[in-house]
């Protein structure tokens, strides 16, 4: 990449970290954390803050270009994707009384799996097992079901 992009990148997960990382502050500040019986606001700041980590591990990776970097960008771009199903989960989550959701159980599995298909794969990535690298197929499509995933648990949210 030429310097323009790099610094292009630099400041695009320089900005989405902070940004995130003022909204966990905020959460944080208002008493999210502390709400009882509320695990989706627990959840909600789980992922926030997930969401910061990925972008100041993505920012330091653009200045240091190790492979160190790279790996916590991807285990917490990984983590963020976790907390954000489990929220997304939990919203669909019926109140008491309430009819159940047709189909959540499978999605609750189907989620659990894509992520710790992903993360197996990472691990593998890391520790140079079975001809995985950042490039293989596998983990690229692991990648490209994630953002599907969250497509599929979105309009159930809303």
């Amino acid at each position: 990449m030429d310097d323009s992009n790099v610094t292009l990148t630099a400041w695009s997960y320089g900005l989405a970290g902070a940004a995130y990382m003022a909204f966990a502050l905020h959460l944080l500040r208002i008493g999210y954390w502390r709400m009882p019986g509320k695990a989706a606001a627990r959840l909600l700041l789980a992922a926030v803050f997930a969401s910061a980590l990925w972008g100041w591990f993505g920012l330091a990776d653009q200045f240091a270009r190790t492979v160190f970097f790279m790996r916590l960008g991807a285990l917490a771009e990984l983590a963020a994707y976790a907390c954000w199903f489990a929220f997304m989960l939990a919203l669909l989550r019926p109140q008491a009384g309430a009819k159940p959701v047709p189909g959540l159980a499978g999605l609750r599995w189907l989620t659990a799996a894509a992520v710790l298909a992903c993360l197996s794969l990472q691990v593998l990535v890391a520790l140079k097992a079975g001809g995985f690298d950042e490039r293989s197929r596998p983990v690229l499509l692991g990648w490209m079901v994630m953002p599907v995933l969250a497509l599929v648990l979105v309009p159930g949210v809303g």
